[in-house]
């Protein structure tokens, strides 16, 4: 179970209750190709799923604006061992993570359009009683320009992003024990000429801030996808992805490349 959650809405607002991408970033790439974690995860994608509560009102109407808030438990984004049972730095600060986010909302059903920015503030502990913070600023949209054509994307400013899976591709700390600070963002064109038939492609890139990282860091992560998505008949959905990964390190850049083909069925 990856998430799950409880929400009561309202015409000028909604509460939730459960576990889900953070408040900042809850817009993810299509793809049939990339199942339990997200597209472009690593490449400017934070999506971690988090347990939360969040509560949002809006104005209404055929253009909406609305703002929202949320607290988050705590996560520093440590590999855990099989026998780790102890906090990580982020749960030890003894604080819960809090977002905020203003979006305008327009639309519905395949028209349905959102535009938002949101701030992100967190702790880790450090020696002695000194806390270390990590933030980020965000921008998100999903905007459908037609009923067949559909862009989306996100964008993310901040420090210590490791913590909201895979912001600085990984990386959590400077040689001398501060969060590294990055910048990332993806964007994604999706085209739907009948209702059988997406197709499209996006680019990710994740850059932190070189002077922030030791020698044989990762410096820059590029990701680039193509897909395509039939579905035939009923429930029955294929697809075809390909996705091309380009890590840059002081020595070079390395890259690998994947195809990957789908078939299931949705409901």
């Amino acid at each position: 179970l990856r998430t799950a959650r409880a929400k009561i809405a309202w015409k000028y607002g909604e509460f939730e209750v459960g576990q889900d991408s953070p408040l900042i970033a809850g817009v993810n790439p299509l793809s049939l190709g990339a199942i339990c974690t997200p597209e472009f995860v690593g490449a400017g994608n934070l999506w971690l799923w988090l347990p939360q509560i969040r509560i949002g009102v809006e104005t209404g109407g055929g253009v909406s604006l609305g703002i929202q808030g949320a607290v988050l438990a705590p996560v520093s984004g440590d590999a855990s061992g099989a026998f780790d049972t102890d906090n990580d730095i982020a749960e030890k600060s003894g604080r819960p993570y809090f977002e905020g986010r203003v979006h305008v909302r327009w639309g519905s059903d395949e028209m349905a359009g959102d535009i938002g920015v949101g701030i992100h503030q967190g702790w880790f502990a450090a020696k002695g009683d000194s806390l270390l913070q990590n933030q980020a600023f965000t921008v998100d949209a999903k905007i459908p320009l037609t009923s067949w054509l559909e862009l989306r994307g996100e964008g993310y400013d901040g420090k210590g992003m490791r913590a909201l899976g895979g912001g600085a591709i990984g990386q959590l700390f400077t040689p001398t024990g501060t969060p590294v600070r990055s910048r990332g963002a993806w964007g994604q064109v999706n085209i739907k000429p009948t209702p059988r038939v997406t197709f499209g492609g996006g680019y990710g890139i994740d850059d932190p801030l070189d002077e922030d990282l030791g020698a044989g860091a990762r410096l820059k992560n590029e990701a680039t996808s193509v897909h395509l998505h039939l579905r035939p008949a009923g429930p029955l959905v294929l697809g075809f992805e390909y996705r091309r990964i380009q890590t840059t390190y002081a020595a070079g850049k390395l890259a690998n490349d994947h195809f990957n083909l789908a078939f299931g069925f949705e409901f």
